[in-house]
């Protein structure tokens, strides 16, 4: 469960502008601040049901947007390889940054 909310979490971040302010705010609280479904409805005046339905539709959108347009996997795969470019001598900066851009491709 604390594993799909941080995942949530990160896609929220990284898209969740393309999201209504409604989705957005209703992921974030649900995930981040831990506000359960009754909590939500009361304070956005909605069943919960309908708290719901706004946070799996939010969710399905964040996952289609990552599937897409891979914006957190390819932050990932960068970090990982700067990570290991620190580790490592790279006499030929121009090597190592041909070797970032074959990654993301």
């Amino acid at each position: 469960m604390l594993e799909k909310k941080l995942e949530i979490g990160k896609l929220n971040d990284a898209y969740g502008v393309l999201l209504t302010e409604h989705q957005r705010e209703v992921i974030r609280l649900y995930h981040d601040c831990d506000i359960s479904l009754f909590e939500l409805s009361e304070q956005f005046g909605v069943s919960r049901q309908a708290v719901r339905d706004a946070i799996l539709r939010g969710e399905r959108l964040l996952r289609l947007y990552e599937e897409k347009l891979r914006l957190i996997e390819k932050s990932d795969k960068i970090k990982a390889l700067a990570k290991a470019g620190q580790s490592a001598s790279f006499e030929n900066k121009d090597a190592f940054f041909a070797e970032i851009a074959e990654e993301l491709d």
